[in-house]
């Protein structure tokens, strides 16, 4: 893999070493123009984890391996500014066209739609 990443319909993509998490030498792939990390088995999602090869510091390093996802940033920043109109209690029409100001390139307005009305009950 070429150290300075490579290209997929013009969209660079970099391997990050993440370094140990349920097994030693572990990569992401973060294509930062959409903000997207792949994480394979460096994060998991409601599911028991595989700690066979976490003793000797293995679960310290896992965590590290985490603040390098995080570092990444992958879903933060929508997730923050979704937190931040919504403390301004926006109607479900303020909301979703805030977010799509922000965000005018991200696929299914149809999914943000949806969460606008779950969150927030107009009058």
């Amino acid at each position: 893999m070429p150290a300075d990443g490579f290209s997929v319909d013009g969209a660079k993509m970099v391997v990050v070493e993440a370094g140990h998490s349920d097994g030693d030498n572990s990569t992401v792939l973060h294509v930062p123009s959409i903000g997207l990390v792949v994480t394979g088995d460096v994060v998991y999602t409601n599911v028991h984890q595989y700690l066979v090869e976490s003793s000797g510091g293995g679960l310290d390093a896992w965590l590290h391996a985490l603040d390098i996802v995080e570092a990444l940033n992958p879903t933060r920043n929508y997730l923050n500014d979704a937190k931040g109109l919504l403390a301004a209690n926006p109607t479900q029409l303020q909301f979703f066209s805030q977010m799509m100001k922000l965000y005018p390139e991200r696929l299914n307005p149809s999914m943000l739609w949806i969460s606008a009305q779950a969150l927030l009950r107009d009058e």
